[in-house]
């Protein structure tokens, strides 16, 4: 069976992602997911804090958006260390994806130039529409 694997920006730039009839690039898809979740977890984060009578993590909105980008000052304890470790927080988003039949590795026959992607159409319609 296949296993989920991380989709990295660098490694997928050109890479294009499906939902349905919805189709998106990968790293444009992948930019705005990091932003709304920047704009909007750390407040929510705080949010859930208060109700729960709890100090909210971050004081405003620049520090959130650094506990999404370089990190903001943090201490961790845990049972397997030795007193408080000072350091830095950050979140991170993590896209996977698993398909549903694993790759299958190239055979061993000659090289033969390769057919148009069915992807290039797709590339097609997406720079047409950004470009539009």
């Amino acid at each position: 069976m296949s296993e989920f694997k991380i989709l990295d920006e660098v490694e997928s730039k050109d890479a294009i992602i499906g939902f349905g009839s919805l189709v998106y690039k990968l790293q444009t898809f992948l930019k705005i997911a990091v932003e709304t979740c920047r704009n909007n977890a750390a407040e929510r984060i705080n949010s859930n804090l208060s109700f729960q009578g709890k100090k909210p993590f971050v004081d405003n909105y620049e520090e959130a958006i650094k506990s999404f980008n370089e990190g903001i000052d943090a201490e961790l304890i845990s049972p397997n260390t030795n007193g408080w470790h000072k350091g830095k927080f950050r979140f991170r988003l993590v896209v996977e994806f698993c398909p549903d039949e694993p790759e299958t590795l190239a055979s061993n026959q000659p090289e033969v130039s390769p057919p148009e992607s069915p992807l290039d159409d797709i590339r097609r319609m997406i720079n047409q529409d950004t470009q539009s």
